[in-house]
């Protein structure tokens, strides 16, 4: 791997010639660790082969499925993320007073995760 700062090719997570530490992010599908060169649009490359072989599914539906929150990422084809989402959903509204506080956050960012994923699903379909 080279840096990006100084251009040295190293191994490990910091860069002995300067100093700069490579940060890891997370692919947004497999929740694994990779280097940010690695990804493409926070996406690792076994999950974006995964992504772009997949079949068409209508974007309407799946945002109108994605009002019950997880539904709509199960429609698209990611069942472990859908089923993380439906799950943190139930908990906020089981849990008392702080679960109640949350019920906003668990119901709006599944939404938001449906929509970007099935833009992201689309532009993939579009490419080929």
């Amino acid at each position: 791997m080279n840096c990006k700062s100084c251009n040295t090719e190293f191994q490990g997570e910091t860069c002995p010639a300067c100093g700069l530490d490579v940060k890891k992010q997370f692919c947004w599908d497999c929740f694994a660790m990779f280097y940010e060169d690695a990804l493409t649009d926070g996406i690792c490359p076994r999950c974006l082969e995964k992504e772009k072989s997949m079949p068409k599914k209508n974007a309407i539906l799946a945002l109108i499925l994605s009002l019950c929150p997880g539904f709509g990422l199960m429609y698209l084809g990611f069942f472990s993320k859908g089923f993380i989402y439906f799950a943190l959903f139930g908990l906020s509204i089981a849990i008392p007073i702080l679960g109640w506080i949350l019920i906003p956050l668990t119901y709006l960012v599944p939404i938001a995760d449906t929509i970007i994923t099935a833009g992201r699903l689309a532009g993939y379909q579009k490419q080929e």
